[in-house]
């Protein structure tokens, strides 16, 4: 997990060089952006600036989704947190992660994910607040993090 928080800091450009996503990546309709890493060849995200929170998806050596909600404002200390998601207004889901400076980071259960892949919208409580995040796409843009990985 500490290579993920690494690489999504410098996916958000958020790193100690400010590094941004690499100038080949693929922008979607819907504005996910989806590229390797600058700092960490190899290893690809998909980023969707928003106006509250920034969210990045992620592939782990699983192949499993890694939800992060990102923030240039927010410095939080590594530690582990809890949180509610809900997708499209439905049910809230428990998910636990890492947080680290600017970033919380969830691994998203296989449950959870299919609902995300169709999802419009979600509603994350977070140790910074509640937002509302619109995200759709977000299914074809984990697609492409994932050919992304494999092209790398």
């Amino acid at each position: 997990m500490r290579r993920s928080l690494a690489a999504a800091a410098f996916a958000l450009g958020l790193g100690a060089a400010g590094l941004a996503h690499a100038a080949d990546g693929y922008v979607d309709k819907a504005g996910w952006q989806v590229s390797p890493t600058a700092a960490s060849p190899g290893n690809c995200s998909a980023r969707l600036p928003g106006p509250q929170v920034d969210i990045i998806l992620m592939v782990n050596k699983s192949g499993k989704l890694v939800l992060t909600a990102g923030h240039a404002d927010w410095n939080r200390l590594d530690q582990n947190f809890a949180s509610k998601l809900a997708v499209d207004g439905g049910p809230e889901a428990t998910v636990t992660g890492d947080s680290i400076g600017p970033l919380f980071m969830a691994l998203v259960s296989d449950d959870l994910f299919q609902r995300l892949r169709g999802a419009r919208a979600i509603d994350w409580t977070l140790p910074t607040g509640q937002y509302h995040i619109a995200v759709a796409g977000l299914g074809a843009a984990f697609d492409e993090t994932i050919a992304c990985e494999r092209a790398g």
